[in-house]
């Protein structure tokens, strides 16, 4: 089945690299290049969106942030997590949280596909 994919991060390239990755997999992936743009797409629409893929160094609005605040709107959203950010206590408190998967970067396609897999 085909779920829409929602990509939270700050860097084109990784951005477009997750699409091609989504698309291929027959996903549809839907982008926003920081927290904001990713929250109001997220409310907008939160049953259309079968897992989020976030990074948690954003500007402005930050990844954890982000995360609890899809998280009030749906308890049950799967969140996973890519970043080069690997500060254990943020880490730890996420993982506590309910991320439903965490990929560090730079991250490997088969890597990524394997985790989609799983979540989707």
């Amino acid at each position: 089945m085909k779920r829409r994919v929602l990509i939270i991060d700050d860097e084109e390239v990784i951005r477009d690299l997750l699409m091609d990755v989504i698309e291929e997999a027959g996903h549809e992936p839907v982008c926003a290049e920081n927290g904001n743009v990713g929250l109001n797409l997220y409310k907008n629409n939160p049953a259309e969106f079968g897992l989020v893929i976030l990074d948690i160094i954003l500007p402005g609005m930050d990844g954890k942030e982000v995360f609890y605040k899809i998280k009030e709107i749906n308890s049950e959203a799967k969140i996973m997590i890519i970043s080069g950010f690997s500060k254990s206590e943020v880490m730890d408190e996420l993982f506590i949280s309910g991320i439903a998967g965490y990929i560090a970067k730079p991250f490997s396609i088969p890597e990524l596909n394997d985790m989609m897999k799983k979540l989707l």
